[in-house]
């Protein structure tokens, strides 16, 4: 059983507790919603993803999870009219419908379609997504059984696809993914490695080069991840065209 979703289930008992009272704080203050923090993709300010569900509300410390997903707004609606597959189920939970097809071998949600592993997947010219699933692969979390090559074999097989793709995860949480990240090509053109830190004020997320990357970055506690680390393929401009990223206010 996963750190994550062993303390999921107490952490949304708590915000469901307080969910009414930060939502109308943040709705009529004007340090709430109405100022959601912005961090920067290649220059350009995007908004944070706010949401109830392991993300959580401004003015308070946020999960990484409102970084990711506001990538991951960023690609689904750059890859629009194109096949999308998700690999691991998390935008069910928040865009119910958004993406048709989604991968998981253990995650029950009705919105996945096929319940097989990555590594049983068939890729072909689909535009992949995936966050905060490929840390799990070989871990024997969720029931499955540990593999300790499968984290190696993920990625290569990630970057070996014909497709563009979108995969992010937290640093920190599995120190094999780390490390082998550490050994790839950062500088190869068929991918890009993007990299942000989570700042002192909590939730001032910096982009870095995947090269000042140091070790005491990649710390991971339940629900805070230091680091979020994403590979990359796909059009160059999609993180600083503006009609792509003017999507309003995140949903709640």
């Amino acid at each position: 059983m996963s750190i994550k979703k062993t303390l999921l289930p107490a952490v949304d008992v708590g915000l469901a507790m307080t969910t009414a009272a930060v939502d109308a704080v943040g709705r009529f203050t004007p340090w709430g919603y109405a100022q959601v923090p912005a961090f920067t993709v290649d220059g350009a300010p995007v908004p944070h993803f706010i949401h109830r569900y392991n993300a959580f509300f401004p003015p308070f410390r946020m999960t990484e999870r409102t970084v990711e997903l506001a990538l991951a707004d960023i690609f689904l609606r750059a890859m629009r009219g194109r096949r999308i597959v998700e690999v691991g189920a998390v935008t069910p939970y928040y865009w119910p419908d958004r993406v048709q097809t989604i991968v998981d071998p253990a995650d029950d949600h009705v919105g996945v379609t096929h319940h097989v592993g990555w590594d049983d997947w068939e890729t072909s010219d689909e535009a992949l997504l995936s966050m905060s699933t490929f840390e799990h692969i070989g871990s024997g979390e969720y029931g499955l059984p540990p593999d300790p090559a499968a984290t190696q074999q993920a990625i290569d097989k990630l970057i070996a696809c014909d497709c563009d793709f979108l995969m992010t995860y937290p640093a920190g949480y599995n120190p094999a993914l780390d490390r082998y990240m550490r050994t790839l090509d950062h500088r190869n053109a068929s991918y890009r490695v993007m990299v942000w830190h989570r700042g002192p004020r909590g939730n001032d997320w910096q982009q870095l080069d995947y090269d000042r990357v140091t070790p005491a970055m990649e710390t991971y506690m339940p629900g805070w991840a230091q680091t979020l680390v994403a590979l990359y393929r796909g059009p160059a401009d999609i993180w600083t065209r503006a009609d792509l990223r003017d999507g309003g206010l995140p949903t709640v």
